[in-house]
This record gives structure tokens, C-alpha cells and sequence, in this order.
């Protein structure tokens, strides 16, 4: 089940974040930033334990990204992180101030799907900044609205 997170998740949530951000595939965020952002967070859930996470994150130029997305490897191939891209999709172009959603990915084809392309010119410099070192091999995708 698809949700909004809520604190009692935060915990959850740094497990997968932790997990991927291991090998670089996606950037280590502490507890603390998690609860405080926890309300940007999607997380799906089955049988009372959070597999997969998801956030957005709303920033200038009507720019909106998918970040942070990830699931438990046990529950891969289950259509999990496509559910939760969809729904991220969604509720970034129901907000009027949304014209582009991109994201930073190594799992082109995932969002190539859902008409995703691939944009180095999107790139916001405070996400060069934060992404500097795994750029080499991240490809940036982006959507217009």
C-alpha cells in the first residue's frame, strides 16, 4: 500500500536510504533530515514493514524532483517503484507551481516509461553541488508538464 510517510517511518525510511546510498546509488540523509522532511515522503508499505520510499522535493524555476526513491531488493520486479513514480508524477503536476519534475538516476528505463528524458541542461546548481561526486555515471532525466 502506496501512503504519505509519517514519523513513526523515519526510522524506515534511513534503513533504505542507508542501504542504497552504501554504493552511491542514491545520498546518505541523516534521521534527523529525514524527520524533518518526512512530510515529502512517500513510502509503500506490505505487511506492516516500509519496502520502498520516495520523495519530492518542490524547489525555484518551477523545477520539482524525484528523489530518494528506492525498495527493499526483496520486493523488486513487484511493480513497487513504478506505483510510487506514478503517483509522484501525479501530485507534482496537480501543483500549479510545477512545470518540469526531473530526476537523478541511474535507472534510466525506469523513468524513461513515463516520457522521462534525459536533460543535462535541467541540472539546478544546488544539485550539482550536493551530487558533484556521482554525476559521472547518474543521468539526469527530466519531464515537462
Amino acid at each position: 500500500m502506496l501512503r504519505e510517510a509519517k514519523l513513526e517511518d523515519a526510522q524506515a525510511i534511513q534503513n533504505l536510504i542507508c542501504f542504497y546510498s552504501e554504493d552511491g546509488k542514491m545520498l546518505f540523509r541523516t534521521l534527523e533530515e529525514i524527520e524533518e522532511r518526512v512530510a515529502d515522503f512517500l513510502v509503500f508499505e506490505m505487511n506492516g514493514e516500509v519496502v520502498g520510499i520516495c520523495s519530492l522535493k518542490f524547489g525555484w524555476d518551477r523545477l520539482v524532483e524525484i528523489r530518494s526513491l528506492g525498495v527493499d531488493p526483496r520486493y523488486h520486479r513487484q511493480g513497487i517503484a513504478t506505483q510510487m513514480i506514478q503517483d509522484s508524477v501525479e501530485r507534482a503536476l496537480l501543483r500549479e507551481d510545477c512545470d518540469t519534475i526531473f530526476v537523478l538516476t541511474y535507472a534510466v528505463s525506469l523513468f524513461t516509461k513515463f516520457g522521462f528524458e534525459i536533460d543535462f541542461g535541467i541540472l539546478p546548481v544546488i544539485n550539482l553541488l550536493n551530487c558533484l561526486k556521482i554525476l559521472q555515471s547518474v543521468n539526469i532525466l527530466s519531464l515537462f508538464g
